[in-house]
C-alpha cells in the first residue's frame, strides 16, 4: 500500500509492505528515507496512522490518483 501526499513544493510516500514502513521525502530537505519494522500488526498501523496525521498537520495534502 502507498499513500501519497504533497504541497506546493515537496512531495511525501509513505509505503507499507508486509510488516515494514518505509516513509520517503521526494523534494527539498525532507529527502530522506526512513524505514522501520514492527512485530506486530498493531503497533504498525498505530505508527502509520501517526504519520499521516504528522504530514496532514504539517501541510501536506493527500494525492489521490
Amino acid at each position: 500500500m502507498t499513500r501519497l501526499f504533497a504541497t506546493a513544493r515537496k512531495t511525501l510516500s509513505i509505503r507499507v509492505r508486509g510488516n515494514t514502513v518505509i516513509v520517503e521525502g521526494h523534494r527539498g530537505a525532507n529527502r530522506k528515507r526512513y524505514e522501520r519494522t514492527f512485530r506486530n500488526r498493531y503497533t504498525l498501523r498505530r505508527f502509520l496512522n501517526a504519520r499521516i496525521d504528522r504530514a496532514v498537520d504539517t501541510g501536506y495534502r493527500p494525492v489521490v490518483g
